[in-house]
């Protein structure tokens, strides 16, 4: 077990150290097909690597580059606290797509899995399975059983139960994953010689296939606070921006402003999984100071502060405390503010007065205000009135799906006529389709942000998308 785990989290890291050295490249190039087949040769438990793009083949290390970019369809399993995808029985494009596997994803780059040299058909009575716990809820990540997990999901103790003639017992690690054993009983008591094949089989697979990725992502986890104690700063957060438009005449309005840390070990880690390491380490000041000096250094550097509207993440206690008033008051030195928008996330708040009186401290010096994942917070129509801000940002759970589920649409629609009322402008998160897009104006959303138009991207690309697009103008 400890040797197939070693293998594969090897393995999965010759993907990593491929997306740090090739992120956001548009093509495949003759250097990351010799990167990729030198990482093939150098796996133990993957083969045939590719490049994506877009959710395109582009090369392969058997086909090299193809001559038609090959669509990915296939729907992938990720769960919770992992940057590892996998999808089942993918065509492997190399055979025509006559042969499936099991196919893992880890960014812009994939590979299949070799199959543990275990044999199952000498043990019928036996099945086993792995579920990724998602948004989408349980999914299976090998193949599915007759029985599913249970709730809740914890990895103190295993559990059991008997279910159907089966005896079922499962194994969740923390809230990501859960591997499950199904013995069919009437079958398992003329081979009970094999239990010991039992259980090596069940901990092979639950920790080759999905067990290395929980307990790596538990080691990082464990050592992600103390490296934010030692190395959080300027050098080392980095900031991305997703453009945001208007939907009344399809111009670049502005960009939001969002942050990776790379830890000691030069990996970009994303917010939603360092951001609360920082809230309990008590670094949210440190951090919100290095996002707004960085993010207004490059804007003003790129040549586009002012042109364009900057809206950026704070926490509720920074600004109450009045610190995000006095990083802006230092890093601006008298420069207009009008083009800056400070987003506040929407949460129950026992110092809501002093975060409505330092907002409008923020806008008396020409600053907009913004509430963040609008619709998802425990105070949003009770302090609504209280914080007087100028958009509500419509959380993308709202946004997801809308275009054919009239219950989303509808929601859309009633905080948009809300927003209306108050004489507040809205902004849709999550925007992924053209129909999404145009369902969203015709509700009267104001503005759109998502993948339609593009993924947050480092400042000189953001530089060259300005380039590309028509500017609205903030006034």
């Amino acid at each position: 077990m400890l040797e197939v785990d070693v293998e594969i989290e090897r393995d999965f890291d010759l993907i990593r150290n491929l997306n740090q050295r090739f992120s956001n490249q548009p093509t495949c190039t003759e250097t990351i097909l010799k990167s990729m087949r030198l990482a093939q040769l150098n796996a133990r438990r993957l083969h045939e690597f590719s490049y994506v793009v877009d959710d395109m083949i582009v090369c392969t290390t058997t086909l090299g580059q193809v001559s038609e970019p090959i669509s990915q369809s296939e729907e992938s399993v990720k769960g919770e606290f992992s940057d590892v995808e996998f999808s089942l029985s993918v065509p492997i494009v190399a055979l025509d797509g006559h042969i499936t596997s099991m196919q893992v994803r880890i960014g812009g780059f994939q590979a299949f899995i070799r199959p543990l040299p275990i044999d199952t058909m000498q043990m019928p009575w036996l099945q086993t399975g792995v579920y990724a716990i998602t948004e989408k809820g349980v999914q299976s990540v090998l193949q599915p059983l007759a029985v599913e997990p249970r709730a809740p999901f914890q990895d103190d103790n295993p559990r059991w139960w008997i279910e159907e003639g089966r005896w079922v017992e499962q194994y969740c690690y923390g809230s990501g994953s859960c591997g499950l054993v199904v013995i069919n009983i009437a079958l398992y008591l003329s081979h009970r010689q094999e239990v010991v094949l039992v259980i090596l089989m069940f901990f092979t697979l639950v920790a080759g296939l999905v067990g290395v990725v929980i307990w790596s992502a538990h080691k990082r986890y464990m050592q992600i606070g103390r490296q934010l104690k030692r190395s959080l700063n300027y050098r080392t957060v980095d900031c991305v921006y997703q453009p945001i438009f208007r939907l009344d005449n399809g111009h670049l309005e502005g960009c939001e402003v969002l942050c990776r840390w790379r830890d000691e070990g030069n990996q970009q880690i994303r917010p939603d999984v360092f951001i609360g390491e920082i809230e309990r380490n008590g670094q949210t000041r440190q951090l919100t100071e290095i996002v707004i000096k960085k993010a207004i250094d490059e804007l003003m550097a790129a040549g586009l502060f002012g042109r364009i509207r900057m809206a950026v993440n704070t926490f509720p206690d920074d600004i109450a405390s009045g610190h995000v008033d006095r990083i802006l008051t230092k890093t601006l030195n008298g420069r207009p503010c009008q083009s800056v928008t400070v987003e506040v996330t929407e949460q129950e708040a026992s110092n809501v007065g002093e975060v409505a009186e330092n907002i409008e401290q923020l806008r008396s010096k020409s600053i907009r205000l913004a509430i963040d994942d609008f619709g998802t917070g425990y105070s949003n129509f009770q302090h609504l009135e209280k914080l007087n801000v100028d958009y509500l940002k419509i959380d993308q759970s709202f946004v997801r799906g809308m275009e054919t589920n009239a219950l989303r649409s509808h929601l859309i629609k009633s905080i948009t006529e809300m927003a209306q009322i108050l004489g507040l402008q809205t902004v849709a998160e999550g925007v992924e389709l053209q129909a999404q897009f145009d369902a969203l104006k015709s509700l009267g959303v104001s503005f759109s942000q998502g993948y339609l138009h593009a993924k947050p991207m480092p400042i000189s690309d953001f530089a060259n998308y300005v380039k590309q697009h028509k500017i609205s103008n903030i006034g």
